[in-house]
Parts: structure tokens; C-alpha cells; sequence
């Protein structure tokens, strides 16, 4: 009996690589998407470590700069949840995409999987009919029974 050979492997071996790509890429866009989080975060702490205090007096050059700076904050993190919005976005496609690549994959795994137990029930009919064979022929030789087809 032959060895077992998958047609489609070249291709199974192909969208791995394609589906690992897209994992890769995934990953990058999750490592965007919290790297902007975190810079959405700084903005916020930034913009409370800025806040006013009453507790003490302040020059109106003070309160000047304090507001320009928070007018920067309120921009700054505005631009960054656009930022953010955008990010989560680029991880839904990336998602979708990984996804669509896996099922591919394990759809192609699925099939190799049902060949192989084909296969070897394949090679097990054939082991079983040897098997029979051999016993039918042992048979006819302990009988005396050896017809002139076999000699």
C-alpha cells in the first residue's frame, strides 16, 4: 500500500503562513490600539495634574499658561480618541481577516484529517485482506488441497 499523500499540503502550508501573517499583523494592531489607550490615559492625568487649585493665589500669567495648556490637553485628547476609534476599527479588520484565514485553515485540516482515516481504513481492508488470503492458502496447503493455479 503507498504512503499516505495530501494533495492539498502545499496549500494547507500556504494559508498557515497567510493565517500566521495575519496573526502577526493582529497582534500589532491590539499593541496600537493600548499604546493609545496609554497615551489617552497620560492625557487625562495630565489634564487633572493641571487642573486649578483655590488653595493659594495665582498670577494672571499663571492662569494664562494653565489655560492654554488645558486648551491643548482638551485638543489633544480629542485627536487621541479619534485615534483610539480608528485603532479599534484597525483591530476589527485585522480580526475579521485572521478569522477568515483560520476557518480556511481548519477547514483544510478538517478535510486532511478525514483523508488520512480514510486512508488508513483503506490500508486496513487491504491488511485484512492478506491476511485472509494467507490464511485461505495455509489452509489449502495443510489439506493437501494445492490446485495447479497456485504452482
Amino acid at each position: 500500500m503507498k504512503k499516505f499523500k495530501f494533495r492539498l499540503q502545499q496549500v494547507l502550508k500556504y494559508k498557515t503562513l497567510i493565517k500566521k501573517e495575519h496573526e502577526r499583523e493582529l497582534s500589532a494592531k491590539h499593541q496600537e490600539l493600548t499604546e493609545a489607550e496609554d497615551r489617552l490615559g497620560e492625557i487625562v492625568e495630565a489634564q487633572e495634574r493641571n487642573a486649578l487649585s483655590f488653595e493659594k493665589p495665582i498670577r494672571m500669567a499663571e492662569l494664562d499658561l494653565k489655560a492654554s495648556y488645558q486648551k491643548h490637553l482638551r485638543e489633544a485628547l480629542e485627536s487621541q480618541r479619534n485615534t483610539i476609534v480608528e485603532a479599534i476599527k484597525a483591530v476589527e479588520t485585522a480580526r475579521e481577516a485572521y478569522i477568515e484565514k483560520a476557518v480556511e485553515v481548519k477547514a483544510l485540516e478538517v478535510v486532511r484529517k478525514s483523508r488520512l482515516e480514510e486512508h488508513k481504513k483503506e490500508v486496513s481492508h487491504c491488511e485484512r485482506e492478506d491476511i485472509e488470503e494467507t490464511v485461505v492458502q495455509r489452509y489449502r496447503f495443510s489439506r493437501g488441497d494445492i490446485t495447479n493455479e497456485e504452482e
